[in-house]
């Protein structure tokens, strides 16, 4: 039964989760609620409780023991990790922003600095292979592994690609209806809506270009919004 509290609580909440909910939330963590308030305290509470979110969610639907339940608790440990280090580094409104920007990029793979294409960049070009014949050469930067430059049998380059630079906006939904089902970080390749999903987000994910003019920094990326109704990729204008 609801106490007189817990019934102002759910009026006045203005998320879709239900009283029971709330209640379970304040039990498991009733204490760090009572914390004082620092930026740490605060980003702890919100992994614990978003940690019992998850696993009450999953405990709900009979899934306790599910591999993505483990993954994801593991993510949010993680997050906090690195959170509690930057809290050391006395950063300001500004300074952490810049800092988040650059942890971005290295966690992309982008690079910080331009592609200055000189030969120390790339990794020693390896054979292209058709049907048992070679035909020609193809080489990975070293800073960005996303780029690729190509060359002809006589070592000439012939063109350049970048891959993965899709940015799916909705990508953290696609995945919960979609998670790995055999172990953490795999894909059911079993599942026809997985392979259908990840076979256009790897299509439309390579761009080929007979030069680029270096140096160059800013790679572009494409901003896609998968549609669970056709289960296709649309392109956000």
């Amino acid at each position: 039964m609801e106490s007189d509290g817990l019934s102002k609580e759910k009026m006045e909440c203005n998320c879709e989760c239900e009283a029971e909910d709330i209640v379970v939330l304040d039990r498991l963590d009733d204490e760090v609620r009572h914390e004082p308030e620092t930026q740490e305290s605060r980003a702890s509470k919100e992994i614990r409780l978003a940690k019992a979110w998850e696993t009450k969610d999953a405990v709900d639907k009979g899934e306790e023991d599910d591999v993505m339940l483990k993954y994801a608790c593991s993510c949010y440990d993680s997050a906090l990790e690195v959170y509690k280090v930057l809290m050391t580094q006395d950063h300001s409104g500004m300074s952490i922003k810049i800092t988040q920007g650059i942890l971005n990029k290295l966690i992309n793979g982008k690079p910080l600095s331009p592609i200055l294409n000189t030969e120390e960049e790339w990794y020693e070009p390896d054979k292209r292979w058709d049907k048992g014949i070679i035909t020609g050469y193809s080489s990975q930067n070293k800073r960005m592994s996303s780029l690729f430059k190509y060359f002809d049998l006589d070592m000439n380059v012939t063109g350049y690609s970048y891959l993965y630079i899709v940015e799916v906006i909705n990508d953290d939904k696609v995945w919960q209806t979609y998670p790995p089902v055999d172990e953490a970080g795999s894909l059911d390749d079993d599942d026809p809506r997985v392979k259908k999903y990840f076979s256009a987000r790897t299509a439309k994910g390579e761009l080929h270009c007979k030069d680029i003019k270096f140096p160059k920094v800013n790679f572009p990326t494409f901003k896609y919004e998968w549609d669970f109704r056709t289960e296709t990729l649309w392109k956000v204008k």
